[in-house]
Protein backbone atom coordinates (compact mmCIF):
# COMPACT_ATOMS: atom_id res chain seq x y z
CA UNK A 1 0.00 0.00 0.00
CA UNK A 2 2.85 2.36 0.90
CA UNK A 3 4.40 1.68 -2.53
CA UNK A 4 1.14 2.59 -4.28
CA UNK A 5 0.83 5.75 -2.21
CA UNK A 6 4.37 6.79 -3.14
CA UNK A 7 3.58 6.13 -6.79
CA UNK A 8 0.40 8.25 -6.56
CA UNK A 9 2.34 11.05 -4.87
CA UNK A 10 4.97 10.95 -7.63
CA UNK A 11 2.28 11.16 -10.32
CA UNK A 12 0.58 14.10 -8.62
CA UNK A 13 3.83 16.03 -8.51
CA UNK A 14 4.39 15.65 -12.26
CA UNK A 15 0.97 16.56 -13.64
CA UNK A 16 0.23 20.14 -14.72
CA UNK A 17 -3.04 20.40 -12.77
CA UNK A 18 -3.29 21.41 -9.15
CA UNK A 19 -4.92 18.51 -7.23
CA UNK A 20 -6.15 18.15 -3.64
CA UNK A 21 -8.29 15.57 -1.83
CA UNK A 22 -10.32 16.03 1.36
CA UNK A 23 -11.58 12.94 3.20
CA UNK A 24 -15.12 12.25 4.38
CA UNK A 25 -14.43 14.20 7.58
CA UNK A 26 -13.62 17.21 5.35
CA UNK A 27 -9.96 17.21 6.29
CA UNK A 28 -7.05 17.56 3.85
CA UNK A 29 -5.76 14.13 2.85
CA UNK A 30 -3.30 14.84 0.03
CA UNK A 31 -2.27 17.56 -2.44
CA UNK A 32 0.53 18.44 -4.86
CA UNK A 33 2.81 21.45 -5.08
CA UNK A 34 0.88 22.77 -8.11
CA UNK A 35 -2.27 23.06 -5.93
CA UNK A 36 -0.39 25.14 -3.37
CA UNK A 37 1.10 27.36 -6.13
CA UNK A 38 -2.29 27.98 -7.75
CA UNK A 39 -3.84 29.14 -4.46
CA UNK A 40 -0.65 31.09 -3.69
CA UNK A 41 -0.49 29.70 -0.17
CA UNK A 42 2.51 30.33 2.11
CA UNK A 43 4.92 27.42 2.71
CA UNK A 44 3.75 25.02 5.42
CA UNK A 45 0.15 26.24 5.25
CA UNK A 46 -1.14 22.89 4.00
CA UNK A 47 -0.97 19.93 6.37
CA UNK A 48 -2.53 16.50 6.38
CA UNK A 49 -5.64 16.51 8.54
CA UNK A 50 -6.18 20.26 8.32
CA UNK A 51 -9.95 20.99 8.02
CA UNK A 52 -11.14 22.51 4.74
CA UNK A 53 -13.07 25.05 6.81
CA UNK A 54 -9.76 26.60 7.99
CA UNK A 55 -8.44 26.78 4.42
CA UNK A 56 -11.70 28.33 3.19
CA UNK A 57 -11.66 30.89 6.03
CA UNK A 58 -8.09 31.89 5.10
CA UNK A 59 -9.10 32.41 1.47
CA UNK A 60 -12.23 34.33 2.47
CA UNK A 61 -10.24 36.68 4.72
CA UNK A 62 -7.82 37.21 1.83
CA UNK A 63 -10.74 38.33 -0.33
CA UNK A 64 -10.91 35.38 -2.73
CA UNK A 65 -14.67 34.98 -2.16
CA UNK A 66 -15.59 38.62 -2.43
CA UNK A 67 -16.90 41.10 0.13
CA UNK A 68 -18.85 40.05 3.24
CA UNK A 69 -18.43 38.24 6.53
CA UNK A 70 -15.42 35.91 6.01
CA UNK A 71 -16.80 33.16 8.27
CA UNK A 72 -20.19 33.15 6.50
CA UNK A 73 -18.53 33.19 3.05
CA UNK A 74 -16.20 30.32 4.01
CA UNK A 75 -19.02 28.18 5.42
CA UNK A 76 -21.19 28.77 2.35
CA UNK A 77 -18.35 27.81 0.02
CA UNK A 78 -17.62 24.53 1.85
CA UNK A 79 -21.27 23.54 1.85
CA UNK A 80 -21.55 24.35 -1.84
CA UNK A 81 -18.60 22.09 -2.61
CA UNK A 82 -20.01 19.06 -0.79
CA UNK A 83 -23.53 19.60 -2.07
CA UNK A 84 -22.36 19.55 -5.70
CA UNK A 85 -23.71 23.04 -6.46
CA UNK A 86 -20.37 24.13 -7.94
CA UNK A 87 -19.07 21.18 -9.90
CA UNK A 88 -17.31 23.49 -12.34
CA UNK A 89 -16.26 27.13 -12.18
CA UNK A 90 -13.41 29.46 -13.14
CA UNK A 91 -11.23 31.57 -10.90
CA UNK A 92 -8.80 34.36 -11.76
CA UNK A 93 -5.53 34.53 -9.88
CA UNK A 94 -3.16 37.53 -10.11
CA UNK A 95 0.23 36.59 -11.55
CA UNK A 96 2.81 39.29 -12.25
CA UNK A 97 4.93 36.93 -14.36
CA UNK A 98 2.02 36.29 -16.75
CA UNK A 99 1.76 38.37 -19.93
CA UNK A 100 -1.80 39.37 -19.03
CA UNK A 101 -0.97 39.84 -15.34
CA UNK A 102 -3.27 36.98 -14.29
CA UNK A 103 -3.97 33.28 -14.62
CA UNK A 104 -7.37 31.72 -15.19
CA UNK A 105 -8.09 28.26 -13.78
CA UNK A 106 -10.95 25.88 -14.43
CA UNK A 107 -11.94 24.35 -11.05
CA UNK A 108 -13.56 20.91 -11.08
CA UNK A 109 -14.93 19.26 -7.93
CA UNK A 110 -16.20 15.72 -7.45
CA UNK A 111 -17.61 14.10 -4.27
CA UNK A 112 -16.74 10.37 -4.14
CA UNK A 113 -18.99 7.53 -2.92
CA UNK A 114 -17.33 7.53 0.51
CA UNK A 115 -17.91 11.28 0.94
CA UNK A 116 -14.41 12.47 0.00
CA UNK A 117 -13.92 15.57 -2.16
CA UNK A 118 -11.46 15.76 -5.08
CA UNK A 119 -10.56 19.24 -6.42
CA UNK A 120 -8.54 19.95 -9.58
CA UNK A 121 -7.27 23.29 -10.91
CA UNK A 122 -6.44 23.42 -14.65
CA UNK A 123 -4.73 26.47 -16.16
CA UNK A 124 -6.99 27.67 -19.04
CA UNK A 125 -5.42 31.11 -19.46
CA UNK A 126 -4.16 30.51 -23.00
CA UNK A 127 -7.34 28.72 -24.02
CA UNK A 128 -9.53 31.56 -22.76
CA UNK A 129 -7.36 34.18 -24.41
CA UNK A 130 -7.48 32.22 -27.68
CA UNK A 131 -11.27 31.94 -27.42
CA UNK A 132 -11.56 35.66 -26.70
CA UNK A 133 -9.30 36.52 -29.63
CA UNK A 134 -11.37 34.21 -31.84
CA UNK A 135 -14.58 35.92 -30.78
CA UNK A 136 -13.03 39.34 -31.35
CA UNK A 137 -11.72 38.19 -34.72
CA UNK A 138 -15.15 36.90 -35.69
CA UNK A 139 -16.78 40.15 -34.58
CA UNK A 140 -14.13 42.14 -36.43
CA UNK A 141 -14.64 40.05 -39.55
CA UNK A 142 -18.40 40.51 -39.31
CA UNK A 143 -18.06 44.27 -38.82
CA UNK A 144 -15.68 44.59 -41.78
CA UNK A 145 -17.91 42.41 -43.94
CA UNK A 146 -21.05 44.39 -43.15
CA UNK A 147 -19.51 47.87 -43.25
CA UNK A 148 -17.39 47.41 -46.38
CA UNK A 149 -18.60 48.54 -49.79
CA UNK A 150 -17.35 45.20 -51.09
CA UNK A 151 -18.70 41.79 -50.18
CA UNK A 152 -17.09 38.51 -49.18
CA UNK A 153 -17.85 35.11 -50.66
CA UNK A 154 -16.86 31.48 -50.32
CA UNK A 155 -17.18 28.48 -52.62
CA UNK A 156 -16.84 24.80 -51.78
CA UNK A 157 -14.73 22.18 -53.54
CA UNK A 158 -17.44 21.83 -56.23
CA UNK A 159 -17.12 25.60 -56.90
CA UNK A 160 -20.62 26.28 -55.53
CA UNK A 161 -21.24 29.37 -53.44
CA UNK A 162 -21.72 28.62 -49.75
CA UNK A 163 -21.47 32.12 -48.28
CA UNK A 164 -21.89 35.76 -49.27
CA UNK A 165 -21.95 38.76 -46.96
CA UNK A 166 -25.07 40.90 -46.85
CA UNK A 167 -23.67 43.78 -48.94
CA UNK A 168 -24.25 41.79 -52.12
CA UNK A 169 -27.99 42.42 -51.84
CA UNK A 170 -27.45 46.18 -51.93
CA UNK A 171 -25.43 45.87 -55.14
CA UNK A 172 -27.21 43.12 -57.06
CA UNK A 173 -30.68 43.36 -55.58
CA UNK A 174 -30.79 39.69 -54.52
CA UNK A 175 -30.26 38.12 -51.09
CA UNK A 176 -27.00 36.27 -50.34
CA UNK A 177 -28.94 33.00 -50.09
CA UNK A 178 -29.98 33.36 -53.73
CA UNK A 179 -26.41 32.44 -54.72
CA UNK A 180 -26.00 29.41 -52.45
CA UNK A 181 -25.54 26.09 -54.21
CA UNK A 182 -24.89 27.80 -57.57
CA UNK A 183 -21.67 27.91 -59.55
CA UNK A 184 -20.43 30.93 -61.45
CA UNK A 185 -21.62 29.25 -64.65
CA UNK A 186 -25.12 28.99 -63.19
CA UNK A 187 -25.14 32.75 -62.65
CA UNK A 188 -24.24 33.64 -66.24
CA UNK A 189 -26.97 34.86 -68.56
CA UNK A 190 -27.32 33.92 -72.21
CA UNK A 191 -25.34 36.90 -73.46
CA UNK A 192 -21.85 36.80 -71.98
CA UNK A 193 -18.26 36.96 -73.15
CA UNK A 194 -17.53 33.27 -73.73
CA UNK A 195 -13.78 33.63 -74.19
CA UNK A 196 -13.34 35.79 -71.09
CA UNK A 197 -15.33 33.37 -68.96
CA UNK A 198 -13.75 30.26 -70.46
CA UNK A 199 -10.33 31.55 -69.33
CA UNK A 200 -11.66 32.39 -65.85
CA UNK A 201 -13.42 29.06 -65.36
CA UNK A 202 -10.27 27.29 -66.51
CA UNK A 203 -8.32 29.15 -63.81
CA UNK A 204 -10.86 27.99 -61.20
CA UNK A 205 -10.62 24.37 -62.31
CA UNK A 206 -6.83 24.61 -62.12
CA UNK A 207 -7.08 26.00 -58.54
CA UNK A 208 -5.25 29.21 -59.44
CA UNK A 209 -5.68 32.48 -57.50
CA UNK A 210 -7.13 35.38 -59.46
CA UNK A 211 -7.22 39.13 -58.93
CA UNK A 212 -9.45 41.89 -60.33
CA UNK A 213 -11.39 39.65 -62.69
CA UNK A 214 -13.63 42.27 -64.31
CA UNK A 215 -16.91 41.42 -66.01
CA UNK A 216 -20.33 42.80 -66.82
CA UNK A 217 -23.01 41.05 -64.74
CA UNK A 218 -26.42 40.79 -66.35
CA UNK A 219 -29.01 38.05 -66.03
CA UNK A 220 -32.32 36.99 -64.57
CA UNK A 221 -32.95 38.33 -61.09
CA UNK A 222 -30.01 40.75 -60.90
CA UNK A 223 -29.52 44.30 -62.09
CA UNK A 224 -26.78 44.88 -64.70
CA UNK A 225 -23.53 46.12 -63.16
CA UNK A 226 -19.79 46.04 -63.73
CA UNK A 227 -18.13 43.82 -61.13
CA UNK A 228 -14.60 42.96 -60.09
CA UNK A 229 -13.79 39.78 -58.19
CA UNK A 230 -10.65 38.39 -56.54
CA UNK A 231 -10.17 35.01 -54.91
CA UNK A 232 -7.68 32.49 -53.57
CA UNK A 233 -7.95 28.68 -53.41
CA UNK A 234 -8.28 27.11 -49.96
CA UNK A 235 -6.53 23.85 -49.04
CA UNK A 236 -6.63 21.81 -45.83
CA UNK A 237 -3.60 20.62 -43.84
CA UNK A 238 -3.22 17.61 -46.14
CA UNK A 239 -3.27 19.76 -49.27
CA UNK A 240 -6.79 18.76 -50.34
CA UNK A 241 -8.69 21.46 -52.20
CA UNK A 242 -11.54 22.92 -50.11
CA UNK A 243 -12.84 25.70 -52.36
CA UNK A 244 -12.31 29.43 -52.84
CA UNK A 245 -12.59 32.50 -50.68
CA UNK A 246 -12.63 36.03 -52.02
CA UNK A 247 -14.20 39.45 -52.46
CA UNK A 248 -16.50 41.15 -54.93
CA UNK A 249 -16.75 44.85 -55.82
CA UNK A 250 -19.19 47.03 -57.73
CA UNK A 251 -17.01 49.03 -60.14
CA UNK A 252 -19.79 50.52 -62.28
CA UNK A 253 -18.97 54.08 -61.18
CA UNK A 254 -15.27 53.54 -61.80
CA UNK A 255 -16.04 52.19 -65.28
CA UNK A 256 -18.19 55.24 -66.00
CA UNK A 257 -15.40 57.60 -64.89
CA UNK A 258 -12.86 55.68 -66.96
CA UNK A 259 -15.13 55.92 -69.99
CA UNK A 260 -15.47 59.67 -69.47
CA UNK A 261 -11.68 60.08 -69.16
CA UNK A 262 -11.11 58.02 -72.30
CA UNK A 263 -13.70 60.06 -74.18
CA UNK A 264 -12.20 63.31 -72.89
CA UNK A 265 -8.74 62.26 -73.99
CA UNK A 266 -10.15 61.11 -77.33
CA UNK A 267 -11.68 64.54 -77.94
CA UNK A 268 -8.41 66.18 -76.91
CA UNK A 269 -6.59 64.03 -79.46
CA UNK A 270 -9.12 65.06 -82.09
CA UNK A 271 -8.49 68.68 -81.18
CA UNK A 272 -4.78 68.16 -81.81
CA UNK A 273 -5.59 66.68 -85.22
CA UNK A 274 -8.15 69.35 -86.09
CA UNK A 275 -5.78 71.77 -87.81
CA UNK A 276 -4.29 69.09 -90.01
CA UNK A 277 -7.70 67.63 -90.75
CA UNK A 278 -8.99 71.04 -91.82
CA UNK A 279 -6.11 71.19 -94.28
CA UNK A 280 -6.96 67.67 -95.46
CA UNK A 281 -10.56 68.69 -96.06
CA UNK A 282 -9.59 71.99 -97.70
CA UNK A 283 -7.56 70.35 -100.46
CA UNK A 284 -10.44 68.25 -101.91
CA UNK A 285 -12.77 71.23 -101.61
CA UNK A 286 -10.36 73.43 -103.58
CA UNK A 287 -10.06 70.79 -106.30
CA UNK A 288 -13.84 70.42 -106.50
CA UNK A 289 -14.29 74.22 -106.64
CA UNK A 290 -11.76 74.55 -109.46
CA UNK A 291 -13.42 71.80 -111.51
CA UNK A 292 -16.90 73.25 -110.96
CA UNK A 293 -15.65 76.74 -111.87
CA UNK A 294 -14.12 75.33 -115.04
CA UNK A 295 -17.36 73.60 -116.00
CA UNK A 296 -19.34 76.76 -115.30
CA UNK A 297 -16.94 78.80 -117.44
CA UNK A 298 -17.26 76.37 -120.34
CA UNK A 299 -21.01 76.37 -119.95
CA UNK A 300 -21.12 80.19 -120.05
CA UNK A 301 -18.93 80.48 -123.16
CA UNK A 302 -20.38 77.63 -125.21
CA UNK A 303 -23.76 76.37 -126.21
CA UNK A 304 -26.03 74.92 -123.52
CA UNK A 305 -25.38 71.47 -124.89
CA UNK A 306 -21.64 71.62 -124.08
CA UNK A 307 -20.32 68.22 -122.98
CA UNK A 308 -18.72 67.92 -119.56
CA UNK A 309 -15.35 66.15 -119.36
CA UNK A 310 -15.99 62.76 -117.68
CA UNK A 311 -12.54 62.86 -116.17
CA UNK A 312 -13.40 66.04 -114.30
CA UNK A 313 -16.53 64.44 -112.86
CA UNK A 314 -14.55 61.37 -111.82
CA UNK A 315 -12.11 63.64 -110.01
CA UNK A 316 -14.99 65.35 -108.19
CA UNK A 317 -16.29 61.95 -107.08
CA UNK A 318 -12.82 60.88 -105.91
CA UNK A 319 -12.36 64.03 -103.85
CA UNK A 320 -15.83 63.67 -102.30
CA UNK A 321 -15.00 60.08 -101.39
CA UNK A 322 -11.72 61.26 -99.90
CA UNK A 323 -13.53 63.76 -97.69
CA UNK A 324 -16.12 61.15 -96.74
CA UNK A 325 -13.32 58.80 -95.71
CA UNK A 326 -11.70 61.47 -93.54
CA UNK A 327 -15.04 62.37 -91.95
CA UNK A 328 -15.85 58.72 -91.25
CA UNK A 329 -12.44 58.17 -89.64
CA UNK A 330 -12.92 61.20 -87.42
CA UNK A 331 -16.44 60.11 -86.50
CA UNK A 332 -15.22 56.61 -85.72
CA UNK A 333 -12.49 57.94 -83.47
CA UNK A 334 -14.77 60.42 -81.66
CA UNK A 335 -17.56 57.90 -81.10
CA UNK A 336 -17.99 56.79 -77.48
CA UNK A 337 -16.68 53.25 -77.19
CA UNK A 338 -19.44 51.25 -75.49
CA UNK A 339 -18.37 47.91 -76.94
CA UNK A 340 -16.88 45.31 -74.68
CA UNK A 341 -13.58 43.60 -75.31
CA UNK A 342 -13.51 41.64 -78.55
CA UNK A 343 -10.90 40.09 -80.86
CA UNK A 344 -9.42 42.43 -83.49
CA UNK A 345 -6.34 42.81 -85.65
CA UNK A 346 -3.81 45.39 -84.40
CA UNK A 347 -2.68 45.90 -88.02
CA UNK A 348 -6.12 47.32 -88.87
CA UNK A 349 -6.11 49.61 -85.83
CA UNK A 350 -2.68 51.02 -86.72
CA UNK A 351 -3.52 51.43 -90.40
CA UNK A 352 -6.73 53.32 -89.62
CA UNK A 353 -5.09 55.53 -87.01
CA UNK A 354 -2.06 56.43 -89.10
CA UNK A 355 -4.16 57.22 -92.16
CA UNK A 356 -5.41 60.25 -90.22
CA UNK A 357 -1.95 61.73 -89.80
CA UNK A 358 0.39 60.55 -92.54
CA UNK A 359 -1.15 62.84 -95.21
CA UNK A 360 -0.66 65.76 -92.81
CA UNK A 361 2.98 64.82 -92.24
CA UNK A 362 3.59 64.43 -95.99
CA UNK A 363 3.05 68.19 -96.44
CA UNK A 364 5.70 69.08 -93.84
CA UNK A 365 9.45 68.62 -93.50
CA UNK A 366 8.80 65.93 -90.91
CA UNK A 367 9.81 62.40 -91.90
CA UNK A 368 7.21 59.83 -91.00
CA UNK A 369 7.93 56.12 -91.26
CA UNK A 370 5.76 53.19 -90.39
CA UNK A 371 6.23 49.49 -90.75
CA UNK A 372 3.07 47.42 -90.47
CA UNK A 373 3.02 43.78 -91.62
CA UNK A 374 0.16 42.44 -93.70
CA UNK A 375 -1.07 40.38 -90.73
CA UNK A 376 -0.30 39.47 -87.14
CA UNK A 377 -1.77 37.58 -84.23
CA UNK A 378 -5.17 38.83 -83.05
CA UNK A 379 -5.51 40.57 -79.68
CA UNK A 380 -8.43 41.19 -77.39
CA UNK A 381 -9.79 44.61 -76.47
CA UNK A 382 -11.05 47.69 -78.29
CA UNK A 383 -9.70 48.55 -81.73
CA UNK A 384 -10.93 52.15 -81.35
CA UNK A 385 -9.14 52.59 -78.05
CA UNK A 386 -5.88 51.21 -79.47
CA UNK A 387 -6.20 53.74 -82.31
CA UNK A 388 -6.66 56.44 -79.67
CA UNK A 389 -3.45 55.36 -77.90
CA UNK A 390 -1.46 55.33 -81.15
CA UNK A 391 -2.70 58.79 -82.16
CA UNK A 392 -1.91 60.10 -78.68
CA UNK A 393 1.66 58.78 -78.82
CA UNK A 394 2.15 60.10 -82.36
CA UNK A 395 0.77 63.52 -81.36
CA UNK A 396 3.20 63.64 -78.41
CA UNK A 397 6.06 62.63 -80.70
CA UNK A 398 5.16 65.42 -83.15
CA UNK A 399 5.02 67.94 -80.30
CA UNK A 400 8.52 66.90 -79.18
CA UNK A 401 9.92 67.02 -82.72
CA UNK A 402 8.36 70.44 -83.40
CA UNK A 403 9.70 71.76 -80.10
CA UNK A 404 13.22 70.61 -80.94
CA UNK A 405 12.96 72.09 -84.44
CA UNK A 406 11.95 75.45 -82.94
CA UNK A 407 14.97 75.46 -80.64
CA UNK A 408 17.44 74.34 -83.32
CA UNK A 409 19.46 77.20 -84.93
CA UNK A 410 18.69 77.81 -88.60
CA UNK A 411 22.26 76.98 -89.62
CA UNK A 412 22.12 73.55 -87.97
CA UNK A 413 20.00 71.24 -90.16
CA UNK A 414 17.49 69.11 -88.25
CA UNK A 415 15.34 66.47 -89.86
CA UNK A 416 12.45 65.50 -87.63
CA UNK A 417 11.57 61.80 -87.61
CA UNK A 418 8.68 59.78 -86.19
CA UNK A 419 8.67 55.99 -86.61
CA UNK A 420 5.83 53.57 -85.92
CA UNK A 421 6.31 49.83 -86.20
CA UNK A 422 4.43 46.66 -85.37
CA UNK A 423 6.32 43.44 -84.69
CA UNK A 424 4.48 40.14 -84.60
CA UNK A 425 6.28 38.05 -81.99
CA UNK A 426 4.55 34.71 -82.55
CA UNK A 427 7.11 32.78 -80.53
CA UNK A 428 6.33 34.90 -77.46
CA UNK A 429 2.63 34.94 -78.34
CA UNK A 430 2.50 38.72 -78.32
CA UNK A 431 2.42 41.80 -80.53
CA UNK A 432 4.76 44.74 -79.97
CA UNK A 433 4.09 48.26 -81.25
CA UNK A 434 6.68 51.03 -80.96
CA UNK A 435 6.35 54.77 -81.48
CA UNK A 436 9.68 56.62 -81.46
CA UNK A 437 10.92 60.09 -82.31
CA UNK A 438 14.10 62.17 -82.38
CA UNK A 439 12.59 65.08 -80.46
CA UNK A 440 15.33 65.27 -77.83
CA UNK A 441 13.96 62.80 -75.30
CA UNK A 442 12.49 63.18 -71.82
CA UNK A 443 14.43 64.42 -68.82
CA UNK A 444 15.22 61.46 -66.55
CA UNK A 445 14.03 63.44 -63.52
CA UNK A 446 10.46 63.47 -64.86
CA UNK A 447 10.50 60.07 -66.58
CA UNK A 448 9.18 58.29 -63.47
CA UNK A 449 6.12 60.56 -63.40
CA UNK A 450 5.33 60.47 -67.09
CA UNK A 451 2.27 58.20 -66.67
CA UNK A 452 0.85 60.00 -63.62
CA UNK A 453 -2.58 61.60 -64.14
CA UNK A 454 -2.45 65.36 -64.86
CA UNK A 455 1.34 65.30 -65.19
CA UNK A 456 2.54 67.12 -68.31
CA UNK A 457 5.72 68.75 -69.61
CA UNK A 458 3.80 70.89 -72.10
CA UNK A 459 3.07 74.57 -71.69
CA UNK A 460 -0.08 75.65 -69.85
CA UNK A 461 -3.08 75.23 -72.12
CA UNK A 462 -1.33 72.78 -74.45
CA UNK A 463 -2.02 69.54 -72.62
CA UNK A 464 -4.35 68.02 -70.01
CA UNK A 465 -1.83 65.60 -68.53
CA UNK A 466 -4.29 62.74 -69.03
CA UNK A 467 -3.14 61.34 -72.37
CA UNK A 468 -0.40 58.96 -71.22
CA UNK A 469 -2.25 58.00 -68.04
CA UNK A 470 -5.37 57.07 -70.00
CA UNK A 471 -3.27 55.32 -72.65
CA UNK A 472 -1.55 53.12 -70.09
CA UNK A 473 -4.93 52.31 -68.48
CA UNK A 474 -6.34 51.29 -71.89
CA UNK A 475 -3.38 49.02 -72.66
CA UNK A 476 -3.41 47.42 -69.19
CA UNK A 477 -7.16 46.77 -69.53
CA UNK A 478 -6.30 44.81 -72.68
CA UNK A 479 -3.84 42.74 -70.63
CA UNK A 480 -0.83 44.52 -72.09
CA UNK A 481 1.88 46.92 -71.04
CA UNK A 482 2.96 50.43 -72.07
CA UNK A 483 6.60 51.33 -71.40
CA UNK A 484 8.81 54.31 -72.16
CA UNK A 485 12.56 54.51 -72.75
CA UNK A 486 15.05 57.23 -73.66
CA UNK A 487 16.75 56.81 -77.03
CA UNK A 488 19.90 58.57 -78.29
CA UNK A 489 17.99 61.50 -79.78
CA UNK A 490 14.47 61.03 -78.49
CA UNK A 491 11.88 58.81 -76.84
CA UNK A 492 10.47 55.38 -77.56
CA UNK A 493 7.10 54.14 -76.31
CA UNK A 494 6.52 50.40 -76.52
CA UNK A 495 3.11 48.71 -76.39
CA UNK A 496 3.11 44.98 -75.70
CA UNK A 497 -0.18 43.11 -76.15
CA UNK A 498 -0.84 39.39 -75.60
CA UNK A 499 -2.21 37.52 -78.60
CA UNK A 500 -5.32 35.39 -78.32
CA UNK A 501 -4.34 31.74 -78.15
CA UNK A 502 -6.14 29.32 -80.47
CA UNK A 503 -8.53 32.01 -81.66
CA UNK A 504 -9.77 32.42 -85.20
CA UNK A 505 -8.13 35.59 -86.48
CA UNK A 506 -10.56 38.31 -87.58
CA UNK A 507 -10.30 39.43 -91.16
CA UNK A 508 -7.58 42.01 -91.75
CA UNK A 509 -7.27 44.70 -94.38
CA UNK A 510 -3.86 46.01 -93.28
CA UNK A 511 -1.03 46.39 -95.77
CA UNK A 512 2.70 46.82 -95.31
CA UNK A 513 3.81 50.41 -95.73
CA UNK A 514 6.99 52.31 -95.19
Amino acid sequence: MAEKFDLLTDVLEHIIQGVAMFDGARNLALWNQRYQDVLQLPPGHLKVGRPISELALYLARRGDYGEGDPEALAKARVEALWSGEEIQREITVPNESSISGENIYAVLTQVTENGALVVTYTDVTERNHAQRELRESQERFRDFAESSADWLWEMDADLRFTYMSGNVERVLGVAPEWHYGKTRQDLLGDDYDHELWDDHLRALRERRPFRDFTFYRVGDGVKPVWLSSSGIPIFDADGAFQGYRGTGSDISERKAVEAQLIQSDKLATLGTLAAGTAHEMNQPLNIIRLIVDSIRYENDTNTPSVEVDTGDLDEVVNQVLRMAEIIEQMKSLSRRDDQGAEPFMPTDALTNALSLVERQFSSTSLNFRNTIPASCGPVRGSSGQLQQVILNLVANAKYAVDARATKTPADEPFNGLISVSLIDERAANQVRVTVSDNGGGIDETVLKNIFDPFFTTKEVGEGTGLGLSVSRSIIETMGGQLDVSIEDEGTRFTITLPCIVDAAAPASSAQSTS
